[in-house]
């Protein structure tokens, strides 16, 4: 298996190189074929002509490559049905790839151009086959590294075990005692010099395995190396190897507590691979429904659960607060601008360092000079005069909005990024899904810079505008696809709507809520 995902992976890097050379021959060609419809003079159609001269060799160069990728995709190593099908993908690619090449030397650049794009769609669906390969190939390695750790904390277990008997034999006045507590010494150090070395190749196994998984099962493959850290802070090796002694010189006591000790660190270690194994998925399918389940657990979490029932709560109360602050008059205006300036320093930041603009004290000062400018900026967003009223009362509708915001700013942003990393790495690469993520991911990097360089929590209207509202924007998109995905494969009943069956009852429930939520609005 670990032969045949080495094989794989070489072969799905070579097709993803030939695709961004097929892909650039194609975009090539497009703009040559629109220069040629304006090309005025001869000096400028010969120079065209070299252009399309050039594209015929890269061309022929793809084709090479790919014939290369074929022979390495029919080594025995590789040889299954998944890798059949996978054949028949790069067969079809070659024959349009072929027949590109062919036109564009006859001069029939349009027909050129199709079976190019058509080469490209059956590379992109050769891809898919051998990531599905990879996947598979990565789960069934994942399984064997949790045979080999829970086999070797079997041993330690053991060993444990031999060492209380020792003990035993240790306290006896028997000269029979004597003999087997010597005998048990050196099979205890025989078990402890052989479950060092194996531990060493099982931590070495795991490494190539989390090298090796990043292109088909990339959460997998950065949970194990996360397992692999953490195992190593906890010294396992050090502790087998330092232990030896006691077993050497009869220190039998500590001998026990020490192998015990051990044990209960592989017994933690097993446990945590298991929760790595817990992260692989069958396709990118399964990966978008596992990263919509931790959208939905972060739109639950404290920070956003207030958002719904205290926003609409605002919108039926926003008549009476306008005769509040109506009342209120100058005081209360004064107050409002002050909050609003603070408020409309941190939007204004953020909106500068997502447009590439540098950030930091700066801000500050530049705002504490004209606060009255920041409180009509920020006077003039969505909702300010309901967002300004709560800010001052610092909660509504048993809410408490400033208690929620440090509470995430001393603890909640490390969960958020963790969670986002998660959702960021299940989704498919190069999707819209994964770059608005990454997106919500940065900005709420930059939230927690603020708060470690300036103690400045986020203000909770800003959260959720560039953090909750979006991840719930792309949480509601994320899940039209999945049920568009579903239903291409028939896995959806017609007569049951189009919630998938395993989700129902629970996206049910998240959707009843926003909907009640935008109604109340």
């Amino acid at each position: 298996t670990r032969e045949q995902q080495e094989a794989a992976d070489e072969v799905l890097k070579k097709i993803k190189e030939l695709a961004q050379r097929q892909q650039n021959v194609n975009e090539e060609l497009s703009k040559l074929i629109s220069e040629l419809q304006n090309a005025e003079t001869e000096e400028e159609r010969e120079r065209l002509a070299r252009k399309l001269e050039r594209l015929t060799e890269e061309m022929r160069d793809n084709l090479e490559r790919l014939d290369e990728a074929r022979q390495e995709l029919s080594s025995d190593q590789l040889n299954n049905e998944q890798v059949r099908t996978a054949q028949d993908a790069l067969d079809q690619a070659r024959r349009q790839m072929n027949r590109s090449l062919e036109q564009m030397e006859q001069d029939r650049l349009q027909q050129a151009r199709t079976s190019g794009s058509r080469a490209m769609d059956a590379l992109e669906d050769l891809q898919e086959q051998l990531q599905q390969f990879g996947r598979g190939a990565a789960a069934q390695r994942m399984r064997e590294l949790q045979e080999k750790m829970d086999e070797l904390r079997d041993r330690q277990h053991e060993i444990a075990e031999g060492a209380e008997q020792a003990l035993g034999y240790h306290k006896s006045p028997s000269m029979a005692d004597q003999e087997a507590l010597e005998n048990s010494a050196t099979d205890i150090q025989k078990k402890k010099e052989e479950l060092a070395k194996d531990f060493i190749d099982m931590m070495d196994e795991a490494s190539e395995l989390a090298e090796r998984s990043r292109q088909t099962q990339e959460l997998m493959s950065r949970k194990l190396g996360d397992w692999m850290r953490e195992t190593s802070r906890e010294g396992i090796l050090e502790d087998i190897e330092e232990s030896v002694p006691y077993i050497e010189y009869g220190i039998w006591d500590t001998a026990v507590r020490e192998e015990k000790r051990i044990a209960a660190k592989f017994d933690v270690a097993a446990e945590r691979l298991r929760a790595v194994a817990d992260s692989l998925v069958d396709d990118e399918l399964e990966g978008m429904q596992r990263a919509l389940e931790r959208m939905d657990r972060l739109l639950d979490r404290e920070e956003v659960a207030g958002l719904w029932s205290d926003e609409a709560e605002g919108e039926q109360q926003a008549g009476s607060e306008q005769e509040e602050e109506a009342e209120a008059g100058g005081e209360r205006g004064e107050q409002e601008g002050q909050t609003s300036g603070e408020n409309g320093e941190s939007e204004q930041r953020m909106a500068r360092a997502e447009e590439g603009g540098q950030q930091g004290s700066q801000d500050g000062e530049s705002q504490q000079d004209s606060p009255g400018g920041s409180a009509q900026a920020q006077g003039n967003s969505r909702g300010s005069e309901r967002n300004n009223s709560t800010r001052a009362g610092g909660s509504r509708n048993g809410f408490d909005r400033r208690g929620a915001m440090r509470d995430f700013a001393d603890s909640g942003y490390q969960d958020w990024l963790r969670d986002l990393r998660d959702v960021e790495t299940l989704l498919p690469p190069g999707t819209k899904f994964r770059t608005e993520v990454t997106r919500i991911r940065e900005r709420i990097e930059m939230m927690r810079q603020d708060w470690r360089r300036r103690a400045l929590a986020p203000q909770y209207d800003l959260f959720l505008e560039v953090v909750a509202r979006p991840l719930e924007d792309t949480a509601n998109r994320l899940q039209r696809e999945i049920e568009k995905n579903l239903s291409d494969k028939e896995f959806l009943l017609v007569d049951e709507g189009d919630i998938p069956d395993r989700y129902k009852e629970r996206v049910s429930n998240y959707f009843k809520r926003l909907s009640d939520a935008e109604g109340a609005r």
